[in-house]
């Protein structure tokens, strides 16, 4: 489990314009949910945006402390500024003892540097770059999950399957997903002699064919 920390929050009124006030003010809306109860908050920008900007934000379990009681929550989906790239809206679930934990973890495709699909040109396309999954308490939450693509060939797709996790951690979506790709050339040596020897064997037969002629 990732370093746990603590932000205050303010209870905050709903509307466009209360939240405008709040972002000019250095402040952050957002939300808490605990299973069909919501609150409004707001928290200091600056101190979530140290937590955005390092990629922990969806794996690091916080202390918020609104009016002085403190529940511990789990940023759930950030809203993004079109232009400015910071964060203009969080939502959060709160992290009740003794119950599961959903958390958002990024995917690290190591083995790149020994693929050797890639060495001869073919290259990733990778289309889930996170996903969610599922906790038994904040104790299991991964930092990470690593996909090794050392032995995949170019035309192999990468699958939820081939995702391998720790105990008591699970993925949320059901059923196989696609997460990544091998596209691009990059026959193996095998198809390589094989396409020299096909072609050895017509300049051989066009050679023999001038000489009868």
């Amino acid at each position: 489990m990732t370093e746990e920390i603590i932000i205050k929050a303010n209870v905050r009124n709903l509307g466009s314009a209360e939240s405008r006030r709040l972002r000019k003010s250095g402040f952050l809306p957002a939300t808490v949910r605990n299973g069909k109860d919501i609150s409004y908050v707001a928290i200091d920008q600056k101190e979530f945006d140290k937590k955005y900007f390092d990629g922990s934000v969806f794996i690091t379990p916080l202390s918020l402390e609104i009016d002085g009681k403190k529940v511990t929550i789990i940023a759930n989906d950030v809203d993004i500024h079109p232009v400015s790239d910071r964060p203009i809206h969080v939502d959060f679930n709160q992290i009740n003892k003794g119950q599961e934990v959903r958390a958002r973890v990024k995917i690290e495709f190591t083995g790149q540097d020994r693929s050797t699909a890639l060495k001869r040109g073919g290259f990733l396309h990778i289309n889930e770059r996170m996903v969610d999954v599922i906790c038994k308490n904040i104790d299991f939450i991964p930092e990470k999950i690593d996909v090794d693509i050392s032995e995949f060939v170019v035309g192999d797709k990468i699958r939820s399957n081939n995702i391998s996790l720790q105990e008591n951690v699970q993925l949320k979506r059901k059923g196989e997903f696609l997460i990544a790709s091998i596209l691009g050339r990059g026959a193996s040596k095998t198809e390589e002699d094989e396409s020299s020897d096909s072609e050895d064997q017509e300049a051989e037969s066009t050679e023999e064919s001038d000489k009868k002629e």
